[in-house]
């Protein structure tokens, strides 16, 4: 279980390389170029990684930075259960969460398509400022079930209602 510091590379098929530091390759690997196994910090590949630029192999739990895939969280996400910053989903349901957000389970910030929840929402569920339709709830509603603010056709509620069937403010009988 040697390899400690410089261009460790894994236990040679599996003698268990215990690597630590420097261009780490499978294993149980520690900062730097690490790829496979328990890698932890930086260009991490495949496996449990944390930290930088993560991309998982189905166990992981990925966390912080460049993160692809699975219970991603934090930065650049990408697939499944995302969480912060660039998040991108469709994996079919699975929970983005939290600024750029794009499918799925969105919730917050630039959300587009499926269940979203606050701020540039389009279609699906929407909730919460510039709704677009479906379900859409305040403020730029267009469509479909509207309530609230600039609705424009379908079942419209209250401000500058056009077309459906308006109630409240601008709306023509």
């Amino acid at each position: 279980m040697a390899n400690t510091g410089d261009f460790n590379s894994g236990g040679v098929v599996s003698g268990i390389g215990g690597n630590t530091g420097s261009f780490n390759s499978g294993n149980l690997n520690t900062g730097f170029g690490n790829a496979g196994d328990l890698n932890t910090g930086l260009f991490n590949s495949g496996d449990v990684n944390t930290g930088i630029g993560s991309t998982v192999d189905q166990p992981g739990s990925v966390s912080g930075f460049g993160n692809t895939g699975t219970s991603v969280s934090g930065f650049n996400n990408s697939g499944n259960l995302t969480s912060g910053f660039g998040n991108m989903n469709s994996n079919v349901f699975d929970s983005t969460s939290g600024f750029q957000n794009i499918g799925d389970a969105n919730v917050g910030f630039f959300n587009s398509g499926n269940s979203n929840e606050g701020f540039f929402n389009t279609g699906m569920f929407n909730n919460g400022i510039y709704n677009s339709g479906v379900a859409s709830t305040g403020i730029a509603n267009s469509g479909n079930a509207s309530s609230g603010v600039a609705n424009s056709g379908d079942n419209s509620s209250g401000a500058f209602n056009q077309g459906d069937n308006q109630a409240g403010f601008f709306g023509q009988p």
